[in-house]
């Protein structure tokens, strides 16, 4: 049983590690990186921007993760005693203070607007957003409240958005969903020391999509090759004497450079976008040409992720369920011969 829990284990990693990415800055300065677990409703500092956690989930049956942030964001507690307080953001600041408390239902106003929030939601309000922790006590007593302010709202997903990239007066911050549980979350903040943060996403392995049509591939390769010695052919025919002619500076099919890619007349042509009609990779942009269709390396990732998700599900059923049922229809109940009385023994 180990064994079988190892090996789902295992599966589980592999199907989480297709997409990898990387940053760098503009003008080459260091990267400075930070990084903080925090549970919902608190609120810290990571490379000198606040961060506060306003919902976190984990799916472990299909090892899914998410997050929800929010950034340039200060915790408030607010009372009987002090209704209101100056927050002060990196991008402004701003007065808060309560109007009304009925229930877990909260009338809050932020400089000149106002808007309702229950306890355990985010509302935005006058341009910023507000998340009620708690609420504590009647508003014509003694009451209390803790809330979480933000500039901006950032939902991270480990399946289709682990990392996002936020401006906040004018310095950007990459920010990436490390792990998470129902209670907290584990958020990685990058930023360049300098300058703008740009993201690079590391080379995906080159998958040949024509793999399965292989007569439609040779047949392409005979035209091409049947071309290519047409045009040496013709080449020749005009370089006789050993002069150097505008045919002998053409470029090798299926070469790329700088967007552009060499076609059968051995020219360059600009590299097409997802979803234009293409007959190899190296005339897409993303250099994935899938059912004569460009398409773009996320959606192939995409596929590989899910199948790799389906034949993880039905593993982990099958550990689960299959074994106990094949036991039960293996195991045999035992015989029991019943002797006959002799009629003859009295």
């Amino acid at each position: 049983m180990k064994k079988d829990v190892v090996f789902v284990f295992l599966i589980i990693v592999l199907a989480s590690s297709f997409v990898s990415a990387s940053y760098s800055c503009v003008n080459n300065t260091d990267i400075l990186e930070d990084q903080i677990e925090i549970d919902i409703g608190e609120r810290r500092v990571a490379n000198g921007i606040g961060i506060g956690l306003i919902y976190a989930d984990e799916i472990v049956a299909f090892n899914k993760i998410r997050a929800d942030i929010l950034v340039d964001a200060k915790k408030v507690l607010l009372s009987n005693v002090t209704p209101s307080e100056e927050v002060e953001l990196i991008s402004k600041d701003y007065t808060v203070s309560i109007i009304n408390i009925s229930g877990t239902l909260v009338e809050i106003k932020v400089d000149s607007g106002s808007n309702d929030v229950n306890k355990g939601e985010t509302e935005t309000i006058n341009g910023i957003y507000v998340f009620l922790i708690d609420v504590q006590g009647d508003f014509s007593g003694v009451w209390s409240m803790e809330i979480l302010i933000g500039t901006k709202k950032v939902s991270l997903d480990s399946t289709t958005n682990p990392k996002e990239i936020v401006v906040i007066d004018n310095i950007d911050y990459a920010l990436e969903l490390f792990s998470a549980s129902d209670d907290d979350a584990n958020i990685i903040v990058k930023k360049c020391a300098s300058g703008n943060i740009i993201e690079t996403v590391d080379s995906v392995p080159q998958i040949d999509p024509l793999i399965n049509d292989t007569n439609s591939t040779d047949n392409k390769d005979i035209i091409n090759n049947t071309e290519n010695n047409n045009n040496n052919n013709n080449n020749n025919n005009n370089n006789i004497g050993g002069e150097n002619t505008e045919d002998s500076l053409e470029c090798t099919i299926g070469e790329i450079q700088a967007g552009s890619y060499c076609n059968l007349n051995k020219t360059f042509a600009v590299q097409k976008e997802n979803n234009l009609a293409c007959e190899e990779n190296y005339e897409c942009i993303s250099n994935v040409c899938e059912q004569e269709i460009c398409i773009g390396r996320g959606y192939l990732i995409e596929i590989i992720i899910g199948i790799s998700l389906g034949i993880m599900g039905f593993i982990v059923i099958w550990l689960l369920f299959g074994k106990s049922k094949l036991k039960e229809k293996i195991t045999l109940e035992p015989i029991v011969l019943k002797k006959e009385k002799d009629p003859s023994i009295v």
